[in-house]
């Protein structure tokens, strides 16, 4: 049976995301995953885990059926930014606080896109910030500064 490598980006998408689940589940079997009733600080790093790589697989498969664009070239700019946005968030989000940190984030995300339109980013911005700073430090309790250390 001949294999047709049909779809490379989803391929390649699907084999990064199994690579990354089967690192979580590497690093995370180690911790319990019960305590008492409760569950335990294992579970979710294990649960997330698994559905990466299950979302890897289907990647995998849906990149052996169903035909894709044929490969163009790489380009640098979007890799770089988006490489520099998840730093300086990493970087940020302790030192400047959550908003700062997300502002960053998404202002050099937008700046992968070739194309930008600022007016919308000067929309989905403000609005993304505001949806993480409510799930994370809000619905989930992070204790996390919103502004500065």
């Amino acid at each position: 049976m001949r294999v047709s490598l049909r779809n490379l980006a989803e391929l390649g998408a699907g084999a990064l995301l199994i690579a990354l689940g089967a690192i979580g589940l590497a690093l995370s079997h180690d911790l319990p995953m019960r305590s008492g009733p409760r569950l335990g600080p294992g579970a979710m790093p294990l649960g997330m885990s698994v559905l990466v790589v299950l979302f890897g697989l289907a990647l995998l498969v849906r990149g052996l059926l169903v035909a894709g664009p044929p490969p163009t070239g790489w380009r640098v700019r979007p890799a770089l930014a988006l490489t520099a946005a998840i730093l300086g968030f990493a970087l940020a989000v302790e030192q400047a606080g959550l908003v700062p940190a997300c502002i960053l984030l998404l202002v050099a995300a937008v700046a992968a896109r070739p194309g930008i339109r600022w007016i919308e980013a000067a929309i989905y911005v403000p609005a993304l910030t505001a949806l993480t700073v409510l799930v994370f430090k809000y619905l989930l309790k992070q204790p996390l500064a919103l502004w500065g250390a």
